[in-house]
């Protein structure tokens, strides 16, 4: 399927009360189909994948089309500079948490990837090297000693770090006080803390995650004893 081809099929989904609903809160540069995610991920199911539409797509101004792209994007066949230049072009949050989940949760060379962009001095990429942690803790070629030392760095840095990068650090604690007994010890410690997260998603109702919570939940502490 070629770009505007694409764009035509978004176009055609479009949603009258979504690019209302969007008006109301837009995205700085982008502009939107009112589309859910759920109608874009049935049309990526269709598509296959393409990683030069990807990238044509997700240099859009579009805000379904950038969702689309990470869909439609095979990770490993991309090179650390093509995600880099992805990761950078993210922008919104909700971008960047569809580009971690659906091409750096599958990138390879994700450890070393990862290493690099959490000593970033530009923000984006920081958030971005954190949020991979979220994926990365359910490979279990990843040794338990590599998370052990990144739980006391997100607690000494995470109160002090910018609005989004706080947000990944917050997610990424939560993800590795679940993989281990040890590191769930050291990770609810950490969490409290740490104490209240805030972060500001903007003009809507989400929160931070309290990660004290959920790392107390009931089902955690006893698959954990």
């Amino acid at each position: 399927m070629k770009y505007q081809e694409a764009i035509d099929l978004l176009e055609q989904h479009k949603d009258e009360r979504g690019i209302a609903h969007f008006e109301k809160s837009p995205i700085a540069g982008l502009k939107s189909f009112g589309m859910g995610l759920t109608v874009i991920k049935k049309l990526a199911k269709g598509m296959g994948k393409d990683n030069e539409l990807a990238q044509k797509l997700w240099n859009s101004e579009y805000l379904e089309a950038k969702h689309l792209a990470c869909l439609l994007s095979d990770p490993k066949k991309y090179e650390q500079e093509e995600l880099q230049a992805m990761a950078l072009n993210a922008g919104h949050w909700m971008l960047t948490h569809s580009f971690l989940q659906n091409v750096m949760a599958k990138a390879k060379n994700q450890v070393s990837i990862s290493d690099e962009w959490r000593s970033s001095e530009i923000d984006q990429l920081r958030s971005c090297g954190f949020g991979m942690l979220y994926y990365m803790v359910k490979d279990k070629k990843i040794s338990d000693e590599y998370f052990m030392p990144l739980v006391a760095q997100i607690q000494s840095q995470l109160q002090g770090e910018s609005n989004f990068v706080k947000d990944q650090m917050n997610t990424a604690l939560f993800a590795i006080g679940k993989r281990s007994a040890d590191l769930h010890k050291v990770s609810l410690q950490a969490a409290k803390q740490i104490g209240k997260v805030e972060v500001d998603y903007g003009d809507n109702s989400c929160q931070a995650m309290d990660v004290v919570k959920h790392l107390s939940s009931d089902r955690l502490v006893e698959k954990f004893k």
